[in-house]
């Protein structure tokens, strides 16, 4: 069987102000918006040039649902808790991101995956992002490299940080995180 995850959904409460959010912090252009008259959904489908895609949806009398602090306490709650993206440079990605208004959830350090590096942030609803940082000795026989630049999210300009030219969507499936050996920082 040949699949490929075609995009991650956020319910979100401001479509229009987190639209511009995930727009402005990685860089990505609207594919397009969509509204159903009947059960009052609206939504857009934000795409980078490399192909990963977010969708945010909102609906009116919509209730806050899952905003943990931090992956372990999200792990307490089944169904989904965060997506994550890789990047070859974690901590001026994570600068920048939290720069553009992301929530710091866990500051750069070590994975419990060996040769990995992760970070956490959220959005300005609190929707949790990992970021990750592979060493090259970390990537599996057969997978594509999540250093080269021919596959990068470029920043905007005015979020870019020195030396930060991208970001990746994360290859590979599996779990995304190894929540057992985590330590929350505050």
């Amino acid at each position: 069987m040949t699949t490929r995850l075609d995009h991650v959904g956020v319910n979100v409460r401001d479509l229009a102000a987190q639209t511009a959010w995930y727009q402005g912090a990685f860089g990505l252009r609207t594919v397009f918006e969509f509204h159903l008259d009947g059960p009052g959904l609206s939504g857009v489908v934000l795409e980078h040039p490399h192909g990963w895609r977010v969708e945010l949806l909102a609906r009116p009398g919509s209730a806050a649902g899952l905003r943990a602090p931090d992956p372990l306490t999200a792990a307490l709650t089944e169904g989904y808790g965060h997506f994550a993206v890789t990047t070859p440079e974690l901590d001026p990605v994570y600068a920048a991101l939290v720069a553009h208004g992301a929530g710091e959830v866990m500051k750069p350090g070590p994975s419990p995956e060996p040769g990995v590096r992760m970070a956490w942030v959220s959005d300005p609803e609190g929707n949790l992002i990992e970021l990750i940082e592979k060493t090259s000795s970390s990537t599996p026989t057969g997978s594509q490299s999540e250093g080269t630049h021919d596959d990068a999210i470029d920043f905007p300009e005015k979020t870019r940080p020195r030396n930060a030219h991208s970001l990746l969507p994360r290859r590979g499936g599996g779990t995304d995180v190894y929540y057992g050996a985590l330590t929350h920082q505050r």
